[in-house]
C-alpha cells in the first residue's frame, strides 16, 4: 500500500500559528461571551471565542462519526516525515 503523501509528491504547507480573524459582534453578544468565559475561568474574549468554535467543531465531528475525535494543531515538523 503505498502512501498519498509519497504517491503525489506534493509537500504539505502548515502554519506555526492560528491565522488572525476579526469577528464583529454585538453588544448582546459580547455579553454572552463575558458570561461563557467567567463559567468556564478562561483568561479574554478571544480565548472564549475559540472555545467556542473547538467546543462546536468537536460536538459537529462526534455527530458525523459517532466518536470523540482529538483535534491537534499540525506543525511543519509532523508533516515531513
Amino acid at each position: 500500500m503505498t502512501d498519498r503523501n509519497t504517491a503525489t509528491k506534493r509537500p504539505f504547507i502548515a502554519a506555526k500559528t492560528m491565522h488572525e480573524h476579526e469577528i464583529r459582534l454585538s453588544e448582546s453578544e459580547l455579553e454572552m461571551l463575558e458570561r461563557v468565559r467567567l463559567r468556564y475561568g478562561l483568561r479574554d474574549l478571544d480565548d472564549t471565542a475559540e472555545f467556542l468554535a473547538k467546543r462546536l467543531l468537536r460536538w459537529k465531528i462526534k455527530q458525523i462519526t459517532g466518536r470523540g475525535r482529538a483535534m491537534y494543531l499540525v506543525s511543519p515538523e509532523r508533516t515531513e516525515e
